[in-house]
């Protein structure tokens, strides 16, 4: 069999397969995430990522049977979006941190700096944004900050941003 690709997104999680096998009465699929089919060319959506070995099982009129499989990868799609502004001493537990939401990274380093290019923050881990607190634990002054971000994505592409963030009370 074939498949559309060896390699689909997250965000077009559709797999179409086609059965080139020659006198077989039955077919059954199975698409490693506990769904099958008895379609002789089905289409599947996935619905989380992964990797998945696709199976056909191909029966003919006297019983017998033969079994092939494929690998399939459903990637994450990358994905970034940033606050352009954060209220970490407003005590509502909203919007408190400064921090990207990302998907499909696999290498996060972030920077922050104040006006004289000092570095006031830094982190390695997506999920680990800037509270707006100095070192001491004191929260710095209102305004504007630099960011700076690297990342490298599930397929290995990097991409490098940088912006101001707002620090509001």
């Amino acid at each position: 069999f074939s498949m559309n690709a060896k390699i689909i997104s997250f965000d077009k999680p559709e797999l179409i397969l086609n059965n080139t096998t020659t006198k077989a009465v039955s077919y059954l699929w199975d698409f490693g995430d506990l769904n099958a089919s008895v379609s002789m060319s089905p289409t599947h959506l996935y619905s989380d990522t992964g990797h998945y070995t696709v199976s056909l099982t191909a029966t003919n009129r006297l019983g017998c049977d033969s079994t092939i499989a494929q690998q399939i990868w459903v990637k994450p799609m990358y994905r970034i979006h940033f606050p352009n502004a954060f209220t970490p001493t407003d005590q509502n537990s909203n919007n408190d941190v400064f921090l990207p939401v990302t998907t499909g990274v696999a290498e996060f380093d972030m920077i922050i700096f104040n006006r004289w290019g000092e570095i006031l923050f830094k982190s390695t881990q997506a999920q680990n944004g800037w509270n707006g607190k100095d070192k001491d634990g004191n929260f710095h002054l209102p305004g504007n900050y630099l960011y700076y971000i690297n990342i490298i994505d599930v397929e290995g592409v990097r991409y490098e941003y940088s912006g101001n963030v707002l620090l509001l009370r």
